[in-house]
């Protein structure tokens, strides 16, 4: 009775592929919906936070909701100051662009 040798037993167990791409396509879809979408800030919606922002005090806490990086993300912080030459807001450890953020909300 011959025996299989090692090498020839190992081909039997080397991974198959019957749909070639596929896990790559699956894997794009499933990273497509981590995703969050980018909040949509209308005309309104600036000048709401931009009036919320004006009354703030360097140094106050807030929580302010944002997106960044395809997620949404909610920080506590403490506001430094509005950035006109950036249009930026600025935080303790945050620089945001206004059409970054949904909400803040001083604590």
């Amino acid at each position: 009775m011959a025996t299989a040798r090692p090498y020839n037993r190992a081909k039997i167990f080397q991974p198959f592929d019957a749909l070639p791409g596929f896990r790559e396509k699956l894997q794009a879809k499933e990273k497509e919906h981590e995703r969050d979408a980018a909040p949509s800030v209308d005309a309104e919606r600036a000048q709401e936070l931009d009036a919320i922002a004006r009354h703030l005090r360097p140094g106050q806490p807030v929580l302010v909701r944002y997106f960044a990086h395809e997620k949404r993300r909610a920080q506590r912080t403490t506001f430094r100051a509005l950035d006109k030459e950036s249009c930026q807001i600025l935080f303790a450890d945050l620089a945001l662009s206004p059409r970054d953020i949904y909400s803040i909300a001083p604590l």
